[in-house]
């Protein structure tokens, strides 16, 4: 179950700048296809805020996936 579901607003690298609310730093976010997918892709930590969107780091050996910008 998801609490927050958004698209990244901008993808450098390892970090993700996604417009979530109520997240806090330290949080872990999974990483899905879309919110209807049982498969979790990686996850992510929120490592800050700038301007009220959450910056995450991406984690562990998935954290080379290949996103696609849609923006």
């Amino acid at each position: 179950m998801f609490h927050n579901a958004a698209h990244p607003l901008r993808i450098q690298g390892n970090i993700l700048e996604v417009m979530l609310r109520d997240v806090f730093i330290g949080e872990v976010c999974q990483l899905k296809e879309n919110i209807f997918s049982e498969n979790i892709l990686g996850e992510a930590i929120v490592i800050g805020f700038h301007n009220n969107i959450a910056i995450l780091s991406m984690m562990g050996k998935r954290s080379r996936l290949l996103f696609t910008n849609y923006s």
